[in-house]
């Protein structure tokens, strides 16, 4: 069988404006450069996730010794409480719950346990407004996020990478983000500017994002080395479903087990891909769109049934302190209080509701991104344009479901032309 859209990769290579004159050993240099910032990719991430896990263990650590320093406080009082009432009554203090315990002792552990858990809180906060572990997370993620963005620019030669001399026109897609976070191509005629060959602008954005790193927060902490950096392994396998009525054989999703598993495994496939080889714009949707579109699918319900987890307990903290109040029980009532500002403290500092808001903004993003894609014919797909879109959209989605607040050099100090202005 013809593979009419392999043929037409050909053809539209053939006819491209944009196609790049390799130079002698370019092939060879060009997967060098991308390896290098794998390699920068993968230490950035390993790096973030440290500075992330420290981040939270000391803010789990500040909310959870906050909580029961308030119980140990509620239930000092409760002993001497129960101390003063038997002193009262001229008895030996015993707890009538627990016949046979040492009050006084109990008093004694409880306010060395007054003294030292405050103590954690501040060592805790202290560690963790001198570390910076947060905001050092924030700029490593935003920063390996940009280079992986770029690798794939790169890799599929869009934008500043199509390799167009400095005096001829493109056509530069831009995005219109609406308040929903979804986009729409909009033409825009202009010219790159400054270093046009593509190895030179890659460079020089990787060049741009150490030397941010370096003049951040991250320079007063060591960036560590991963063991298996010099030798990253960098193949992936990507399976794709496709749907069996696109083949006229729906009928096989509602046969028995072993005839839907075996039409299931025909209409599938896999794609094979090193981290390093140019990519086409298909090659781009089933290596970065179709990962990601699952993982914002799969995000979105995760954040709102935590969300929705927490808030319950904040309600039901604030109604369990009225029953208190109703019952005389109004000691217990910090408690729950406490109790509510956990959750509270813990929705606050793992963003869910913002999460949960950006992950539905990329999911409607995505979806929209692939209506329009596949709403688009077989030479419109093969367009620089069109490809450019793709990619840049995809890119801007990614970065802006997970936060990133890094901002290039280049793009403060250029505007839209997005060039390097050093």
């Amino acid at each position: 069988d013809l593979d009419i859209e392999a043929i037409m990769d050909k053809v539209t290579e053939a006819m491209s404006t944009e196609s790049v004159i390799n130079e002698v050993g370019e092939k060879t240099a060009f997967r060098r450069r991308l390896l290098i910032a794998w390699q920068g990719v993968h230490q950035l991430r390993f790096n973030s996730f440290n500075q992330g896990s420290l981040d939270k263990v000391l803010k789990m650590t500040i909310m959870t010794v906050n909580f029961l320093s308030v119980v140990a406080g509620t239930l000092t009082f409760k002993v001497s409480s129960y101390i003063d009432r038997w002193d009262q009554a001229d008895k030996t203090p015993e707890h009538y719950l627990f016949p046979g315990m040492d009050l006084d002792a109990t008093l004694e552990g409880l306010m060395y346990i007054n003294v030292i858990l405050p103590l954690l809180a501040t060592v805790a906060m202290a560690t963790d407004s001198s570390f910076t572990p947060a905001r050092q997370d924030s700029q490593i993620s935003g920063a390996h996020l940009y280079i992986e963005s770029e690798i794939f620019k790169y890799r599929t030669r869009t934008g500043e990478y199509s390799g167009m001399s400095s005096g001829a026109a493109v056509q530069e897609t831009k995005t219109e983000t609406d308040g929903e976070g979804a986009s729409e191509p909009k033409a825009h005629g202009g010219a790159n500017r400054g270093a046009t060959n593509p190895r030179q602008v890659f460079a020089s954005h990787m060049e741009e994002v150490w030397a941010f790193l370096a003049a951040s927060e991250v320079r007063q902490e060591a960036l560590y080395y991963p063991e298996e950096l010099e030798l990253l392994p960098l193949d992936t396998n990507v399976t794709t479903q496709e749907h069996p009525s696109l083949f006229e054989e729906g009928e096989a999703l509602n046969a028995p087990k072993r005839i839907r598993n075996e039409t299931l495994s025909k209409r599938a496939y896999q794609v094979a891909d090193d981290g390093l080889r140019a990519l086409s714009a298909p090659d781009y949707i089933d290596l970065r769109v179709v990962p990601y579109e699952k993982a914002f699918e799969l995000r979105a319900p995760r954040n709102a049934y935590a969300l929705t987890v927490c808030q319950l307990f904040v309600f039901a903290s604030t109604t369990v302190s009225s029953a208190f109040g109703a019952f005389n029980l109004s000691e217990w009532i910090p408690v729950m209080m406490a109790l509510g500002a956990a959750f509270n403290g813990f929705i606050a500092f793992r963003q869910l509701e913002e999460r949960l808001a950006r992950s539905n903004a990329a999911v409607v993003s995505v979806r929209r991104l692939m209506i329009w894609w596949h709403g688009l014919s077989v030479i419109e797909k093969r367009l620089a344009g069109n490809k450019m879109f793709l990619v840049n959209t995809m890119e801007a989605v990614i970065q802006a479901e997970a936060g990133s607040t890094y901002i290039p050099t280049s793009k403060e100090s250029g505007g839209e032309d997005g060039g390097d202005e050093r």
